[in-house]
């Protein structure tokens, strides 16, 4: 529901009375688009594809749940491929659903300027509207309507506005009973503020020059091409179309790619300009969101891993689309993941990004230290800072896992390797192709780096053992309650417990 729209003003009102009347008496020349006669609207040229071609476009919109950007591809469509409009009412799928059609074949075309989605909204007449001998259709039935519909819609929208109301009076309250020390303030923009930021190039400039990461996705797909010969595979979250193209060189099938972030648009030009747009179909949407576009697969590609394993929450969608949209005994890659934990004795690092605030130009910013000190940093630690041994503190079977299974409790145990104090603990995660010829990469701090390097959770105080001796670490990981994205991550030790947000 657009809650813009409920604040409209009655001036703006009155612009969109103006805005109608302007569509329905401009004067411009509407070709038809299935034959060669000319009207002087659009409303004239709808009339007429009902009247003698039999197509009413609000009977597809209904049928395909078509949108604006659905019906710039139909009237494309239309114009590329002079389809019949006997062949448009009896078609099963969405013909036109193609990226491609999004670019005008005809120059200012009218049709391309009509508000489909709008005018359907508002036009459910019953009759067809009657012809004056000016050529003009007669609207007082509509106006008569449209009044009845907007008093009606003015009632649901104050029934609506109180239900929000009840709505926030209920969160707010919830909030003040939740002693979690959490964030009480909901963000509302959650998930678009996460979409958008994948719309720069500079963060796909960081994954895809992420040798370790691309190069697996590289291998696990040209090394085993034998299990995409003739499948339809999924490219989930595609991004620049990378791994959408590795699936298309390969002798698969079809290649079904999609991502809700704006980025997908650029996608769609780069596998056209690699000729690869007759093999790969490129998307812009959410996955959870209904997918008639979309038949089950044989294959679903994915890079979901957020930092921490979980950050992100992008596993959510990898299980709704492998549930909707992967055939029985289809193939997930990857399909496994670890989530680890080590010990670290960094003074350095501490120093730098948490004493900081001890002492800045003479004085001190406790405030601000005590919040810092509660967020995971994510950087890169030199391997010869690790002074424990590691323990796997959760792994997921990708064919399996639930999204209960992204909040969950875990106890493990570090053995030290030196006499030593730990400042730090390290996160991170592991993940596996099990394929034919099998691939796996660690973002570990002995591996070799990558664009997620390690979580790192600074210790207040630090923890003192032995060579030998061993750290019990109670570790619970839940997802955060106002941004379903982030992480609350708790440790618990020595008697002591220390809460990170991941974020």
């Amino acid at each position: 529901m657009d809650f813009h729209s409920m604040d409209m003003t009655e001036d703006e009102s009155d612009v969109d009375d103006e805005s109608w009347e302007e569509m329905d008496e401009a004067d411009q020349e509407v070709d038809c688009l299935f034959c060669s006669s000319i009207f002087s609207s659009l409303i004239q040229a709808l009339s007429h594809c009902v009247e003698c071609h039999k197509i009413d476009f609000r009977n597809l919109q209904t049928k395909f749940n078509m949108d604006c950007y659905s019906f710039i591809k139909l009237v494309n469509f239309i114009r590329d491929t002079s389809a019949l409009p006997e062949n448009l009412i009896s078609a099963k799928s969405a013909l036109w659903n193609n990226e491609k059609y999004l670019k005008p074949v005809k120059d200012f075309d009218p049709w391309l300027m009509f508000d489909f989605e709008d005018y359907y909204a508002q036009s459910e007449v019953k009759s067809s509207p009657k012809k004056i001998s000016n050529g003009h259709l007669v609207e007082q039935d509509l106006i008569s309507e449209l009044q009845a519909q907007l008093a009606q819609k003015e009632e649901e929208i104050s029934a609506l506005k109180n239900q929000i109301a009840l709505m926030k009076n209920c969160v707010h309250n919830m909030l003040e009973d939740d002693s979690s020390g959490e964030s009480r303030k909901p963000n509302h923009s959650v998930d678009a503020s996460y979409f958008d930021s994948y719309c720069n190039p500079g963060i796909h400039h960081e994954m895809l020059n992420d040798t370790v990461r691309t190069l697996a996705y590289k291998d696990a797909i040209l090394n085993n091409e034998s299990i995409f010969a003739e499948k339809t595979v999924l490219d989930l979250g595609c991004g620049t179309g990378m791994l959408s193209m590795f699936a298309a060189s390969v002798p698969s099938q079809k290649v079904f790619a999609i991502d809700n972030s704006d980025i997908a648009y650029y996608a769609v030009e780069i596998i056209k300009e690699n000729n690869l747009d007759s093999k790969i179909d490129i998307v812009k949407g959410r996955i959870e969101d209904d997918r008639s576009e979309f038949e089950k697969v044989d294959i679903i590609v994915s890079e979901w891993m957020g930092y921490f394993l979980l950050f992100e929450g992008m596993l959510d969608s990898l299980i709704h689309a492998r549930e909707n949209y992967l055939k029985p005994n289809g193939v997930l890659l990857p399909d496994s993941c670890s989530l680890f934990l080590c010990g670290a004795h960094d003074p350095e690092g501490f120093a730098d990004k948490i004493g900081f605030w001890s002492d800045v130009f003479g004085y001190r910013m406790s405030a601000i230290q005590r919040e810092v000190i509660k967020e995971a940093i994510i950087d890169a630690i030199p391997s010869e800072k690790i002074v424990t041994s590691e323990a796997c503190i959760s792994s997921f079977n990708l064919y399996t896992c639930s999204v209960a299974d992204t909040n969950f409790s875990s106890s493990v145990e570090l053995t030290y390797n030196e006499d030593t104090t730990i400042t730090t603990l390290v996160g991170y995660f592991d993940t596996t192709f099990n394929l034919p010829n099998r691939v796996h990469f660690s973002t570990g701090p002995f591996s070799t780096l990558t664009h997620w390097k390690q979580t790192l959770f600074y210790l207040p105080e630090r923890i003192s053992r032995k060579k030998g001796e061993k750290l019990t670490v109670n570790i619970s990981c839940k997802r955060c309650t106002t941004d379903k994205r982030a992480l609350i991550v708790t440790f618990a030790m020595e008697n002591r417990e220390y809460t990170y947000n991941v974020r």
